[in-house]
């Protein structure tokens, strides 16, 4: 997963109205080379981090794996469509 997926994945109150779940963050406005300039474990249940644009987000390890988990499905979906179509073309 790309850093600047992570930060713009971020949940905290400044990136998301804790009231409606409502997304206050503008993932345009992070930029791709974002950056985290310090990583560490909170308790048993998250990981800190310390971004280059400042901003420190603290992600719940439930929260990374089902990231990972959506990044892979996108992955083999994508997988899948390829593999059609080169079989399609090739079936032509």
């Amino acid at each position: 997963m790309a850093p600047a997926d992570l930060r713009r994945a971020c949940r905290c109150a400044a990136c998301v109205e804790e009231m409606t779940g409502k997304q206050l963050l503008d993932p345009a406005s992070i930029p791709d080379g974002v950056m985290p300039l310090t990583m560490n474990p909170t308790g048993n249940y998250a990981l800190s981090v310390d971004w280059s644009d400042g901003h420190r987000s603290l992600y719940p390890y439930r929260q990374i794996r089902s990231l990972l988990e959506a990044k892979r499905e996108g992955n083999e979906e994508s997988s899948s469509k390829d593999e059609a179509s080169v079989k399609e073309e090739v079936s032509v």
